[in-house]
């Protein structure tokens, strides 16, 4: 989702991604239940911390081949899109503790709280893929 910031009204979002988010895993946990296909379930943060680790371990979980040229396409990729990043933040000039960011924000900035990620859907979700210790 994309909004210029003069037409961003955050409790407004944070309240249309929160029921987005519930659908979206009613949904797939819906479809994985009627499906014969194995799903795997990765963390945004490890992902980010460690992409080509998290790729690799999908590829083992479906017994892919990930190959030497795979894995150099990757490396080329990651190397392309962390200079992106780099001069993007270099222009907007946003600094948190020393530290720039593209993106800072917390349950707050959008009018919610823990509660509001503690429903049913959330809890079946956590239990299911052993979140249990997850926190916000």
């Amino acid at each position: 989702m994309y909004y210029e910031r003069e037409s961003l009204f955050p409790t407004q979002l944070g309240q249309a991604m929160l029921r987005e988010n519930q659908h979206m895993l009613t949904k797939s946990m819906a479809t994985m239940d009627d499906s014969s296909q194995d799903c795997a379930h990765i963390m945004y943060d490890a992902l980010v911390s460690n992409p080509i680790d998290t790729v690799q371990q999908i590829y083992t979980q479906f017994n892919w081949k990930y190959t030497a040229e795979y894995d150099a396409k990757l490396k080329a990729f990651l190397l392309e899109d962390n200079a992106r990043r780099a001069a993007v933040k270099k222009t907007l000039n946003q600094s948190i503790d020393g530290q720039q960011t593209l993106n800072e924000h917390s349950l707050t900035d959008f009018g919610l709280c823990v509660d509001d990620l503690n429903t049913e859907v959330f809890k079946k979700y956590k239990k299911r893929f052993e979140l249990d210790s997850l926190k916000y």
